[in-house]
């Protein structure tokens, strides 16, 4: 678990509360605003783990590899995951 997934989770959690306490208030504005708290926090949490997939991959490849030098490139997360197998993203 990296950073980006830690604040990702938080971002959740936050946008839940907003949601629930919009909810009690009858505050529709807080409500949507809690929701899209809520999604960013999804995103953030889901580009954390393709990021950690990446980091996996350069180190498998690293070992594989022996060369002594390992050139890290910045990867995109929906490269990864469709590298990965997972199409759906």
């Amino acid at each position: 678990m990296n950073w980006d997934q830690i604040q990702g989770r938080c971002k959740q959690i936050v946008g839940i509360t907003r949601v629930r306490w919009g909810l009690m208030l009858h505050d529709e504005p807080g409500i949507r605003a809690g929701r899209r708290f809520q999604l960013l926090g999804e995103a953030q949490q889901c580009y954390g783990q393709a990021k950690s997939a990446a980091d996996r991959q350069l180190a498998l490849r690293g070992d594989s590899q022996r060369s002594g030098t390992l050139v890290v490139r910045h990867l995109n997360p929906l490269q990864v995951a469709r590298q990965l197998g997972h199409t759906d993203t």
